[in-house]
C-alpha cells in the first residue's frame, strides 16, 4: 500500500515535470528529451525501492532487538521470582520455628504455673479471665493464641468464642 502511494507520487511528480518541460518548450526554452525524463523517473523509483528495503531491514532489526529485550526481561523476572519465593519460604519457616518456640516456652511456663493445655476448652477456660464467654486480645496477650488471633476470629468482631477457637484448632496443624 505504502509502495503504491510512493510510486503514484513519483509518477505524478514526473508528469508534472514533463508538463512543465512542455510548457518551457512552448515558451522557447530547451526541454529535456522524453527518454531522459523516463530515465530520471526510473532512477527515482529504484532509489525509493532501495529506501523501502533499507527501512524494512531496519524494522526487522528493531523487532529482533525488542524480542531479545523482552526475553531477557522475562528471564530476569523469573529469576527474581524464584529468589523471592525462596526468601518467602525461608521467612515462613523462621516464623513457624519462632511460633513453635514461643508455644513451647508458653506451655512450659503454664505447666509450671499449674495451667492445663490440650483441648480448646482448656485454653478457653484458662484465658477467659472475666468469664464472659469471649476471649479478647488483652486476655490472650503474650500467648501463642495472640499470634493467630485475627486468623481465629472468623467473624472479625474483635473477640473469640469457643466455637471459633475450636474451628481454628482444627485448621491449625
Amino acid at each position: 500500500m505504502f509502495r503504491k502511494l510512493i510510486c503514484l507520487l513519483l509518477l505524478a511528480a514526473a508528469v508534472c515535470s514533463v508538463t512543465t518541460e512542455a510548457d518551457a518548450a512552448r515558451r522557447g526554452r530547451s526541454s529535456r528529451s522524453r527518454s531522459s525524463t523516463v530515465a530520471r523517473y526510473q532512477r527515482a523509483v529504484r532509489a525509493r525501492q532501495q529506501q523501502m528495503l533499507n527501512y524494512q531491514k531496519l524494522m526487522v532489526q528493531r523487532q529482533q532487538a525488542l524480542a531479545k529485550q523482552r526475553a531477557a526481561d522475562l528471564a530476569r523476572r523469573r529469576q527474581l521470582s524464584q529468589v523471592q519465593q525462596k526468601h518467602e519460604a525461608e521467612e515462613r519457616q523462621k516464623r513457624l520455628e519462632t511460633l513453635k518456640s514461643m508455644r513451647a516456652d508458653h506451655v512450659a511456663g503454664d505447666l509450671a504455673a499449674g495451667v492445663k493445655h490440650g483441648s480448646p476448652e482448656d485454653v478457653f477456660r484458662n484465658y477467659d479471665k472475666d468469664g464472659d464467654g469471649y476471649l479478647y486480645p488483652k486476655e490472650v496477650e503474650g500467648s501463642p493464641t495472640s499470634l493467630s488471633f485475627r486468623k481465629l476470629d472468623a467473624n472479625a468482631d474483635g473477640k473469640l468464642t469457643l466455637e471459633e477457637l475450636k474451628a481454628g484448632d482444627k485448621s491449625t496443624p
